[in-house]
């Protein structure tokens, strides 16, 4: 091999292992509320993140530190989350990022629903799909998460959130914002239902 090009690789590797290892030491902040493998804790209202969009976990980093999320009055997990974000620089945010994006998705017991996973499909494929993939693995352009890793009791509080206006308000970013406008898509319970059902099948495939 090259003497350079061995001598770049292993400047890459030193470098891609350096970074790994600060966004580990970073997330022993938060492993408190996400937990030891980023698997969330439904009882502190926190998601799981192992698994996660890195380039979605940076966009929501900022906008917690900026923030643009997290600043409801009511919303007392999101100024949590907003509080803790201010310690973090720009390159705490890319390495923790990348860091939990690495991490394997820890698997978890779906919470009941009377949903029809046949209609949430349906209902996904129309509304969701273009966003968020059509296996709901999130689109990186355009910083959408991945669903699946998400799990299902987040997956209602967001909703509620964005419809509530705890996400999405006039102080947030224009994703957002986007996103809200969406949530209005569910104009009954049962309609986030189905699409939770249809989720769960895919989580257990």
């Amino acid at each position: 091999m090259n003497r350079l090009l061995a001598a770049l690789l292993i400047s890459f590797c030193v470098s891609a292992f350096a970074g790994a290892s600060e966004g580990e030491a970073t997330y022993q902040t938060c492993s408190a509320c996400h937990g030891a493998a980023g698997q969330g804790n439904e009882a502190l209202a926190s998601p799981q993140l192992a698994g996660q969009q890195q380039a979605y976990l940076i966009e929501q980093l900022i906008n917690f530190r900026s923030g643009y999320r997290g600043n409801a009055k009511d919303d007392t997990h999101g100024q949590v989350m907003m509080a803790s974000a201010q310690a973090l620089t720009d390159d705490d945010i890319e390495a923790v990022s990348a860091y939990l994006s690495a991490l394997p998705s820890q698997s978890y017991t779906s919470t009941s629903t009377s949903g029809d996973a046949q209609q949430g499909s349906v209902f996904y494929k129309e509304n969701c799909r273009d966003c968020h993939g059509g296996a709901a693995q999130g689109i990186v352009s355009i910083y959408a998460p991945n669903l699946i890793v998400l799990q299902d009791w987040y997956i209602r509080n967001q909703i509620a959130a964005y419809r509530g206006g705890w996400r999405g308000n006039a102080q947030s970013s224009t994703r957002a914002k986007h996103m809200r406008s969406m949530a209005g898509v569910f104009t009954e319970q049962q309609e986030l239902e189905n699409v939770i059902a249809w989720l769960n099948t895919i989580r257990a495939q």
